[in-house]
Order: C-alpha cells, then structure tokens, then sequence
C-alpha cells in the first residue's frame, strides 16, 4: 500500500487488520484482512489485490459455489479464514442476541448525543439516532462521496474542515447502509462506567418530524437488552476502542465483534441467573481463559484504583522498564504535584522512542487545559523526548480524547484501564515489592493486547 493520506477526508492512515463482510446472493461471509484505516473518519484503504479477492468471493457467493468455505454449524472446529452463513433466520426469541458465527453479526458502538443527552429518550422509545446537521434523508445521496461533497458545499458552516466532514459523511453513510438488521449496538453511558447493548432491528429511517432535541434525524430501531453492563466487563482492548470520540464506529480488535457477543451473553445469563456468574465453557465443558481474563482484569483495575500517589509513580516507571525503556529519577512537575520523567528505549535509553512521562494520581478527570499544556510541553521539550505519555489514576474527560486523536503518533493516555493492561503484561517482570503490593492471582493467564 502506497497511500498514507485518506483520500476521503486527508486524514492519516495507520497499518491494521480489519473484519470485511462480504455478501452474495443468499450468503455472507466475513474475513480478517489487512488495510490501511483512516484515524479520523475510518474509512478502510485496501490494496488491489484484496479488491480483486473480495470481488471473487463475492461471485462465489452468489452462485452458491461454497466449497472452499466452511460451514456455520462448523465454525468453531475450524481454522482462521472464509466462512459462509446460511440466510437469516428470524429468531424464535425477539431477545436472542446471536453469535457472529451464526450470521455474521457485527458490533457498532453509537453514542447518545453530546454529553449524553439523548440517551434516556433511546431506551424510552427503543431507537438510536445520530444527526451531524443533516437536513435530508441519507437515502437521497447516491454514494458517500456524494453526501461528503453535500456536506462540504451545503453545510460548510457546520465544520470546522473538510476533514470533519468527511468523517460526518463517512458515520452517516455507515449509520444507514452498512449496519444491518441483527448487528450489535453498543452505547457507553456518559455518566456512568457502564455500557447498554441491544439488537437493531429496523432499517434506516430519517425523521425530520421529531424533535431535535430530544433525538438525532436519523433512526434506527433497536431492542436494547441492558443498560448496565459494566465496562470492565469486556476486554481491555475493546475498552480502550470505545473511547474513539467518533459517534459511531466499530470497536477495533482481533475478532472484536464475537468477544463482544460472547460478553454480553454472559452477561444476560448473569442477569437472569440472579446474579451468579455463568462460567464460560469450552467444546470440552471445562471453564473458558475468558471468565479468568477477565476476572483478573477487573481485580488490577480496582487494586490500581486504591494506590497511593507515590505507589502509582514507581508502578509506571516499573512497567516501562519491564518493557525494555530505562527510566530517569522522577521530578515533581506543576503545581498539583505531578510527577515528571524521561524514558528511552536501549541499553542506555538512547533510542526511539524516547518519552517525556506525565503521571497525575488523583481523583479528579484529567481536563483540557492540563492536556494541552503537556501537549505543548512535548512539542517543544528541550531534552530530546520525542513523544509523550500522560497517565492519569482518574482517566480523562471525553473531549481530551478527541483532542488527542490528533496527537495520535505523539501522544499516549493512560487510565486506570490502560495501566492495568499494561500491568498484566508485564506482571511477572516486575520488581518483587510491586508485585506485593499488588497481588494478582493466576498471573499465568494472558490477556490480549
């Protein structure tokens, strides 16, 4: 791949492995392939040769040439590669979450209006809408780029660059013509550190008739099945995805969509089983690494959460060395306290990248302001640090997140989520009075980075 700017918006574009769905005829089948996806509205770049494949699977597909495939009933006995699905068919029970392997289900993540404003009247009313100052129904747009160039002639006032609304026109066309009936959506709740799931199950609909505040224009029916799984609940990498300020996207990660599901019927299990956990169980009946994964997830996080400040800065100085960086001595930075270090890749820490670290334990959401400042810090640091990383025991308000998708190839945020996955990984490399002070059992479980 050749390209490094998107052609939609201008956006940077990074290396990763994608899910694509296909479909032919009466059949669909989803596979994991590598792109270039851009950072700002998602759009995936693939290379010709991909192109070329997809469309031959497509044919496939189509003419019922299924040979090369393996069958849903087999999904779990075979290896990584193409499967192909049967059509829907509809379920017995309207509640039924099915698995990906089933159908090819996949997981979008929609916000619920700014500051979460629009989150209630979704559950009240059992939709989910998003708006981004669209007048007209997203069906009237013959393609994205169409509805891009609409939105950058029409509504310039709207944006503040072309690049934003590349990224509204890119939601907006995903949002009406490629979430399906069947898919999972996720919504994180803004006030609290829990996430509502449920089914779409209705097409796109624009409703210019509603009132705006209340809901975005543009609709889709969804069955929403619970409204307080905890966040903690899912694995670490599908937490960090969720924190993508885009309104709505698809959590990223190595087979994300089926971790996902897999979570949420747990969870739905729990909920009717009183309460009590339902152990994950393999074809074999033993309980599944996943329960345990997580389990020992959730435990880092809340030990993390009760350290004291001076505990917090040798633990990310400790897990840096673990992972081959030599640390400076810490030095106090700011007036709350924070504290301050250089950390260098190499023997003598003279290699990239070398980092300009930030550590704030406290209870309070790191802000804007104090982001921008370390930004600036970084940009200008007259030490050699050629990137930085702020980690805070608190996390961060949503806008830093936003803000920092700009920084992306300069600037790492650590929360409490963060440093527990980068303590699990690390956990048997770490000094013996770290490791004391924070006791994990069944350290030999890995979790996914």
């Amino acid at each position: 791949m050749t390209s490094k700017t998107c052609s939609l918006c201008g956006g940077q574009l990074e290396p990763r492995q994608v899910e694509k769905v296909l479909r032919g005829g009466e059949h669909s089948t989803n596979l994991r392939v590598d792109a270039e996806v851009c950072l700002w509205c998602g759009e995936s770049v693939y290379t010709t040769e991909s192109v070329a494949r997809f469309e031959r699977i497509r044919r496939k597909l189509s003419r019922g040439d299924l040979a090369e495939f393996t069958r849903a009933d087999d999904f779990a006995q075979a290896p990584a590669g193409l499967y192909a699905y049967a059509p829907e068919v509809p379920s017995s029970s309207p509640s039924e979450l099915r698995h990906p392997a089933d159908n090819g289900v996949s997981a979008w993540v929609v916000r619920g209006g700014r500051q979460g404003k629009w989150e209630d009247a979704f559950f009240e009313h059992g939709l989910a809408s998003i708006d981004f100052g669209l007048r007209h129904s997203v069906s009237d747009f013959g393609s994205q780029a169409e509805l891009r160039d609409y939105l950058i002639d029409v509504s310039y006032r709207s944006y503040s660059s072309v690049r934003q609304a590349a990224a509204a026109a890119s939601q907006l066309w995903r949002f009406a013509n490629v979430v399906r009936i069947g898919d999972v959506a996720l919504m994180p709740r803004k006030k609290s550190a829990v996430v509502a799931a449920g089914r779409i199950s209705g097409e796109y609909v624009f409703q210019p008739q509603l009132e705006e505040s209340q809901f975005g224009l543009h609709t889709r029916d969804v069955e929403w099945l619970s409204n307080d799984i905890p966040r903690s609940s899912f694995d670490p990498d599908i937490i960090n995805s969720m924190r993508n300020p885009k309104t709505l996207f698809q959590p990223t990660g190595e087979d994300a969509s089926r971790r996902i599901v897999s979570t949420l019927k747990s969870h739905l299990a729990e909920s009717r089983n009183g309460g009590q956990p339902v152990p994950a169980r393999n074809s074999d009946g033993v309980p599944g690494e996943l329960n345990r994964q997580t389990d020992r997830y959730k435990d880092a996080v809340a030990r993390i959460r009760r350290l004291g400040a001076a505990t917090v800065e040798v633990l990310v100085a400790e897990v840096l060395r673990a992972s081959g960086y030599v640390v400076s001595s810490p030095q106090r930075y700011g007036e709350d306290g924070a504290i301050d270090f250089l950390a260098g890749k190499g023997d003598l820490g003279f290699d990239q990248p070398r980092l300009r670290v930030m550590v704030k334990a406290r209870t309070r959401a790191l802000e804007d302001g104090e982001y921008n400042k370390f930004r600036q810090d970084v940009e200008s640091d007259r030490q050699g640090a050629t990137h930085g990383l702020l980690v805070s025991l608190a996390g961060f308000v949503e806008t830093v997140h936003k803000e920092n998708a700009r920084s992306f190839y300069r600037i790492r945020l650590w929360g409490p989520d963060e440093l527990a996955r980068r303590l699990l990984e690390t956990y048997d490399a770490l000094p013996p009075d770290i490791r004391a002070e924070i006791p994990l059992e069944n350290r030999k479980v890995l979790v996914e980075g």
